[in-house]
């Protein structure tokens, strides 16, 4: 997930762990900024710092940032409702279930020369849907992002509260915990 300000971008730490794949995969060299904070030492992502966003203040990174395909802008789904978004994951899903048939349909030999690119192209998808979903349960309030102080909030009619899941017990035994 990245999130677009006026001068600063912020991607997620859990995608920021994938990028030298992305890059690598998609073909795109990536600015020495952005290599130097990514990859220069290792990044160890836990429940602490999954969800926490890296800034980027320079205007290499920035552009790079800008136009980078591969993860999801937090600032394009931000009005978007979780129907809109859930359609966005099934047009990926659809995409990736064609590229598998067109894959499924090429003969023995024509599978083993277009191997590793129906498989690049596949993952990528992959790494677009992972953003995507993540958002999904942000919006419904299942996960929390720590977003930067400067970054656009959901209007609060939007986001729902997610109603607390009655145990096992209090499921199938009439339990009244009220006093």
């Amino acid at each position: 997930m990245k999130i677009i300000t006026e001068n600063k971008v912020y991607v997620q730490y859990s995608d920021i762990v994938n990028l030298l794949s992305i890059i690598t995969l998609a073909n795109i060299s990536c600015p020495l900024s952005v290599s130097k904070r990514c990859f220069a030492k290792s990044i160890i992502i836990d429940g602490e710092n999954k969800y926490a966003f890296i800034e980027f203040t320079e205007p290499d990174a920035i552009k790079f940032f800008k136009s980078f395909p591969y993860f999801a802008s937090y600032n394009e789904l931000i009005n978007k409702s979780e129907m809109e978004i859930m359609k966005l994951l099934e047009a990926l899903n659809d995409e990736a279930n064609k590229l598998i048939n067109k894959y499924n349909s090429l003969n023995r030999n024509k599978q083993n020369k277009e191997y590793r690119k129906y498989c690049r192209e596949y993952q990528l998808k992959c790494y677009i849907a992972m953003s995507l979903n993540d958002f999904l349960l942000y919006k419904k309030g299942e996960i929390e992002f720590d977003l930067p102080s400067d970054a656009p909030k959901i209007a609060k009619e939007e986001k729902k509260e997610v109603p607390k899941k009655k145990t096992f017990l209090e499921n199938i035994l009439p339990i009244n915990r009220k006093k």
